[in-house]
């Protein structure tokens, strides 16, 4: 799985990411807001790839330890 998986992400030749927004909610969780951009060449095909998306994490917290985290993208 580890080697599939290279296989994508060693195509990525840039990715940067700038934080929006964070919310705290009590001790139950919180979340980050943030904008992330990669390119690179696709590791089949060989075009070239770009995307931009914005994505929000929220994460849910019980017994101070991490009980889920949720992905939300616009």
């Amino acid at each position: 799985m580890r080697k599939g998986m290279s296989f994508y992400l060693g195509a990525h030749t840039h990715y940067e990411s700038e934080l929006l927004n964070t919310f705290i909610f009590n001790d139950s969780g919180f979340a980050i807001r943030y904008k992330n951009h990669a390119k690179g060449i696709h590791p089949q095909n060989k075009q070239p790839i770009e995307y931009t998306s914005i994505m929000m994490e929220v994460i849910e917290v019980e017994n101070g330890k991490v009980a889920m985290i949720r992905k939300y993208h616009e």
